[in-house]
């Protein structure tokens, strides 16, 4: 894993998040966080055009959030809790927990009676997403970079 900044508590590096996440994982102490570069290929969209994430993993000392954005993150002096937490807000995407429960962020479709309401569906249409109020992040971005089988296998149905 190649760390891009100097400070030893937040690692940066490219790669396939759940294999560096992994490696971060068996190694991390204490509060650490990891940011991983990665290519998803939007799988449900006409072409599977490619778009460039990066997913955050943050330890706390007693719980990892995982996240995951699109947005470009400027290094602060903070520590790296605050440092991950302050990402999230100022990019609203959501913070999910491991082992908590996954909260989702249905989508209305509209149609001709009215509409339809999904909660895990993902199509060209639309793209369900886990979060919240203060933010969201599509399912299958959060599938790519959670560990576990907590949303299912990257590029598979949630049901």
């Amino acid at each position: 894993m190649n760390q891009t900044h100097d400070d030893a508590s937040v690692h940066h590096t490219r790669g396939d998040p759940l294999e560096c996440y992994g490696e971060w994982s068996a190694q991390a102490q204490g509060a650490s966080l990891l940011l991983v570069d990665f290519t998803l290929e939007q799988y449900w969209l006409p072409g599977a055009p490619s778009i460039e994430l990066t997913a955050l993993y943050c330890r706390d000392g007693k719980r990892t959030g995982v996240s995951v954005t699109d947005r470009q993150l400027n290094k602060l002096d903070m520590t790296p809790v605050s440092l991950y937490y302050h990402w999230a807000g100022e990019h609203a995407f959501t913070v999910v927990f491991l082992g908590d429960p996954l909260p989702l962020c249905p989508q209305q479709v509209a149609k001709p009676w009215g509409q339809e309401i999904w909660y895990t569906g993902v199509e060209s249409r639309a793209v369900c997403g886990l979060g919240d109020a203060s933010g969201m992040s599509p399912i299958p971005w959060v599938q790519a970079v959670m560990p576990g089988q907590a949303v299912g296998q990257p590029g598979q149905p949630l049901v």
